[in-house]
């Protein structure tokens, strides 16, 4: 018996349709459930961690001593803490301070309410000379003088990941914080979402200067030559910093600007 090539197709083709049945199903793949540490697992993990204490800090008396935490980084070189980045040159930073007292060997942490990138800290003139104080002496010094500009602590700190790149790092705004010199009353004093670019004491007048930029989401890098805005924080009040110039002054000077310097638009 003979069958005709159209027939040839049609058992082809039927063939063909059964193979996808015939093969076998392909596994689904199986959801991998990620189970929270137990408590001792998670203690475990915590007694890993390293503390990397850099040399201590004398300040202006015998009494206490600062210890910087340093934000290490891993085995492999790469920064062990995903939030954070120190970006090019790899300069030293912290992410708290152990302020230590030698005389009653009582110990604490300048802060422990929020993250933090510190770059830079110590009093406002490095390079006053020491004092040697008694631990009464030092706790009259404390009374007396932790309300006077020339008697705090300066910090520049990054607290936010401002532009949400998942790193804390110069592209986020740097704030300048203050603390007495025991390592209380730690609090930030520039404005927020404003790059601290520099800072000068009055102590006559017990205030403090600084110029700041404000930080915008596609910042790359805060520049000396970004546009900086005046600001005056006073001691005596503690209210928030604000602009030295008002905002009409600042208008007719731009107009003066405008006026005297630019070129007439063609």
């Amino acid at each position: 018996m003979f069958t005709t090539p159209t027939a040839h197709l049609c058992c082809l083709l039927g063939l063909v349709a059964l193979l996808p049945a015939c093969e076998p199903k392909a596994a689904a793949p199986v959801a991998t459930e990620t189970k929270p540490l137990t408590a001792a697992a998670q203690q475990a993990r915590i007694e890993r961690l390293k503390l990397d204490f850099n040399a201590p800090v004398l300040i202006d008396s015998s009494i206490y001593v600062m210890y910087p935490l340093v934000l290490s980084a891993g085995e492999d070189g790469e920064d062990e803490y995903g939030s954070f980045s120190k970006g090019g040159g790899r300069a030293e930073t912290y992410w708290n301070i152990v302020f230590y007292n030698t005389a009653t060997g009582e110990s604490h942490l300048l802060s422990d309410a929020q993250q933090m990138v510190i770059h830079s800290l110590g009093p406002q003139e490095s390079g006053s000379g020491s004092q040697t104080f008694t631990a009464a002496e030092f706790a009259a010094y404390q009374k007396a003088g932790t309300s006077r500009v020339q008697k705090l602590l300066y910090y520049a700190v990054r607290t936010t990941d401002f532009n949400r790149d998942g790193l804390i790092d110069a592209k986020d705004p740097s704030y300048l914080f203050v603390s007495d010199r025991a390592g209380q009353n730690f609090r930030q004093i520039s404005p927020a979402n404003y790059h601290v670019n520099d800072w000068e004491t009055l102590k006559g007048t017990n205030k403090i200067l600084l110029r700041a930029t404000a930080a915008t989401i596609d910042n790359q890098l805060f520049s000396e030559k970004d546009q900086a805005v005046p600001f005056i924080y006073d001691l005596n009040t503690t209210g928030p910093a604000r602009e030295v110039f008002s905002p009409a002054f600042q208008t007719s000077t731009r107009a003066l600007l405008n006026r005297h310097w630019l070129k007439p638009s063609k």
